[in-house]
């Protein structure tokens, strides 16, 4: 990631690479997980079906990269970023046999080419910035996508009961986080250029959590109320008149722009 508000770059690092150094995932972040690999294969489908290419997907502040090694196994080519030196590792030691590409990289400056990527993701990142480091990153994101390119997030519930563990608890500080509802973070994204396709909660009151781990079962609960989900989700298109088209930039450490290229075997 980028550097989170009220910190410097140096600053938000370190903190990240504290987190990853000891990170180990839970049982609830694993039901979660697997709740946006579901929404992800749909938009793959739904690209997939009026595409002739192959598609170019880019996990951007990817963390330990659950989302993108799910999306590789099903055989799609995925980049995955990340500002944590750490948390790339954690990609590694959690998946060795993992196909992602991984890039140590700024969200703000990504090294990749203007209308280079087919979908771009990520989950639990863009909380972390304010409205106006919001609107940077979008169009960042806006400028790498394809036209009609697809862009998914995921951001905490405002009325999750994470929200109120962490409250509680006071663990797992990182700062400056917002909690949002699936209209307020879509009005975010419609801001930096984006046509919201579908806006929805995730898991709502992480009941589902705690029943598929003790009773191994999960209920039908996507109709709850969107504003008690653990999580909310975006999935919108890139419009026609987006704009963070520029000048070539490089990704920080004097090195170019990457050549998205598949170099599977």
């Amino acid at each position: 990631m980028a550097s989170v508000a009220g910190m410097s770059s140096t600053e938000s690092v370190g903190t990240w690479e504290d987190h990853w150094k000891t990170y180990l995932p839970t049982p609830g972040e694993k039901w979660i997980v697997q709740c946006r690999q579901q929404l992800l294969e749909k938009a793959i489908g739904r690209l997939s079906a009026r595409c002739r290419h192959a598609l170019t997907i880019v996990e951007a502040g990817c963390g330990a990269g659950h989302n993108s090694y799910g999306v590789a196994k099903k055989g799609n080519f995925v980049l995955a970023l990340d500002l944590s030196a750490e948390a790339l590792a954690t990609h590694c030691a959690l998946y060795p046999a993992s196909s992602v590409s991984l890039v140590l990289a700024d969200i703000y400056h990504m090294p990749l080419p203007d209308d280079s990527v087919d979908l771009l993701f990520n989950a639990g990142v863009l909380e972390h910035f304010t409205d106006s480091q919001k609107q940077a990153i979008l169009r960042e994101f806006a400028r790498v996508l394809r036209p009609n390119g697809i862009l998914f997030i995921t951001v905490p519930g405002c009325c999750s009961f994470w929200r109120a563990w962490r409250s509680i608890s006071r663990r797992l500080d990182f700062g400056y986080e917002e909690y949002h509802t699936p209209r307020s973070i879509a009005k975010i994204v419609e801001l930096g250029g984006f046509d919201v396709l579908e806006k929805g909660g995730i898991d709502p009151l992480s009941l589902n959590t705690f029943l598929l781990r003790f009773l191994g079962i999960v209920l039908p609960l996507r109709g709850l109320p969107c504003g008690l989900s653990t999580e909310v989700f975006v999935l919108a298109r890139r419009s026609a008149d987006a704009t963070g088209r520029g000048e070539p930039r490089s990704n920080g450490a004097g090195e170019g722009r990457l050549e998205l290229r598949d170099t599977r075997r």
